[in-house]
């Protein structure tokens, strides 16, 4: 399995802390709190990704502090299942690391671009990236 990490790009956030729903969804970011970190990692494929303690503590990430067990993964809003191996002592070890499925960006976020959706080029393909979906 190859390690994919950057901090730099859009849509799959970690949120280190729990997420409290919010039931109005007038703007699709409600579930965004500003009293909380979110981290941005970078996907280019259809695949399994596995993000490490090394991956975490270069990045800058604080990740002695965080419960493992409180860590959840975002894209567009909505959470993503990951799985966090040695989360049952309740902290993030250099052994420990994050698991997910990441996919490459479509071209769905460019619909509204489009007066008429018909006239979208290609949906499979974004206009901006094909990084991270």
């Amino acid at each position: 399995m190859e390690t994919l990490f950057k901090i730099l790009s859009i849509p799959f956030l970690l949120l280190p802390f729990n997420l409290l729903g919010q039931t109005l969804g007038l703007f699709g970011n409600e579930w965004v709190n500003i009293d909380r970190s979110y981290y941005k990692f970078y996907t280019a494929e259809k695949g399994i990704y596995q993000i490490t303690y090394s991956d975490l503590k270069d990045a800058g990430i604080p990740i002695d502090s965080i419960n493992p067990k409180s860590l959840q993964l975002f894209h567009n809003g909505l959470e993503i299942p990951i799985h966090v191996e040695g989360e049952k002592d309740n902290s993030f070890d250099t052994a420990d690391f994050i698991l997910f499925y990441g996919n490459y960006n479509d071209g769905s976020l460019d619909k509204p671009l489009y007066q008429d959706t018909a006239q979208q080029t290609n949906p499979y393909q974004s206009l901006y990236t094909d990084s991270t979906a």
